[in-house]
């Protein structure tokens, strides 16, 4: 009997190595390329690109929730201050924009997607309260 539950326990950790690894393509390919990369100077264009690396990203990226501690680096990001009109005296004058990781990026989409498939499926917000999911009208 514990053979059994050895091998069925083994083959769900299969599946869901291999659903992290979909849900990681899948969440790759539906970035801008060319968005303005963070601090990583990583590209999106080379997320989609390199489907080498999905697996290793999608089991780096399950370390680290597993693990409850994001890096630093992986969440510090770069401000830039664009100016609203001409009269750039004035600090009010500016918006900050900030860029973070592409890394950060992918990783937090992948997380919303997880809690956006959990939320449809469990009915856990009413109706009335999904303006702002994805889907909704």
């Amino acid at each position: 009997m514990r053979e059994y539950r050895s091998l069925s326990t083994s083959i769900i950790i299969i599946i869901i190595i291999i659903i992290i690894i979909i849900i990681t393509t899948t969440t790759t390919k539906t970035t801008l390329k060319w968005k303005v990369p963070g601090r990583d100077k990583i590209a999106n264009f080379w997320l989609i690109q390199l489907t080498a690396t999905h697996q290793h990203t999608a089991a780096l990226f399950n370390k680290l929730i597993e693990e409850d501690q994001i890096p630093q680096w992986l969440a510090a990001g770069v401000t830039f201050l664009i100016p609203k009109n001409g009269n750039t005296e004035n600090p009010k004058n500016y918006t900050p924009v900030p860029c973070l990781p592409t890394v950060y990026k992918l990783m937090t989409s992948i997380i919303s997607r997880h809690m956006q498939i959990y939320v449809e499926d469990e009915n856990v917000v009413p109706k009335e309260q999904k303006g702002c999911c994805r889907g909704s009208k």
